[in-house]
């Protein structure tokens, strides 16, 4: 059960440097979150810095997180609105 210290949710949406905030944010502020969402391109990054879905997955599962929900948009632009909970939370 999340403490009023936790992060309840955390949305980014950064054109394309979600991972690049991902990445930069410290483990102990990690541990606070209960869920992450963000967005993940299944096909060839669109930015510099951007990350393939899978990518993200794996990097998130590394910090604790696992996929809670994968909304893939119908809209043709093979991006995902992937949300991740904090498996100790």
């Amino acid at each position: 059960m999340p403490d009023e210290a936790d992060i309840h949710f955390l949305k980014i949406d950064a054109e394309g440097k979600d991972f690049t905030i991902l990445e930069s944010l410290s483990d102990d502020t990690l541990s606070r979150i209960v869920f992450v969402a963000t967005e993940c391109v299944s096909e060839t990054p669109r930015f510099e810095e951007e990350k393939l879905k899978e990518e993200v997955i794996e990097y998130m599962n590394s910090k604790k997180f696992d996929v809670f929900h994968d909304h893939v948009t119908d809209n043709g632009t093979r991006i995902s609105d992937v949300i991740f909970k904090n498996r100790e939370k």
